[in-house]
């Protein structure tokens, strides 16, 4: 049984292609952004507002992360906040505050076409044709 507790549900757009990089022990990890755009009537204006959501993605997931998603890829995450003390290179105490990726799927592929996987029948979801702007949320 999965615990619910301190878990996001984020749907959005990647702002930048994943980056890569590995652990002291070789476990792959992938940052990426995603954007949450809002829209609201402000004093009869439509407001356009975004928010910025980082997320990091460990192993088997990282991996996927970057053969399946780049930049303008819609996604929806479920991610666990978490809070964790590091220390850098140079040896600076810090605290990790960020989203770790729990479970993803692709809503719609950059450029709206699904990458070569190599397997067959397995291409993702695909995005909806509706236009986002007739949906209140």
């Amino acid at each position: 049984m999965i615990n619910l507790r301190n878990f996001s549900f984020f749907v959005g757009n990647l702002g930048r292609d994943p980056e890569l990089r590995y652990t002291p022990k070789g476990t792959a990890v992938a940052n990426f952004s995603i954007a949450l755009n809002e829209r609201r009537k402000i004093d009869g204006e439509i407001v356009k507002e975004t928010t910025w959501v980082d997320l990091v993605a460990y192993g088997i997931q990282a991996d996927l992360i970057m053969k399946l998603l780049k930049k303008g890829a819609m996604v929806a995450v479920i991610a666990k906040y978490e809070k964790r003390p590091y220390e850098t290179a140079e040896g600076e105490k810090r605290t990790f505050h960020g989203h770790t990726l729990q479970f993803f799927d692709v809503l719609k592929f950059a450029g709206d076409a699904a990458p070569d996987t190599g397997d067959e029948g397995n291409e993702g979801s695909g995005g909806s044709e509706e236009d986002e702007d007739q949906f209140p949320f």
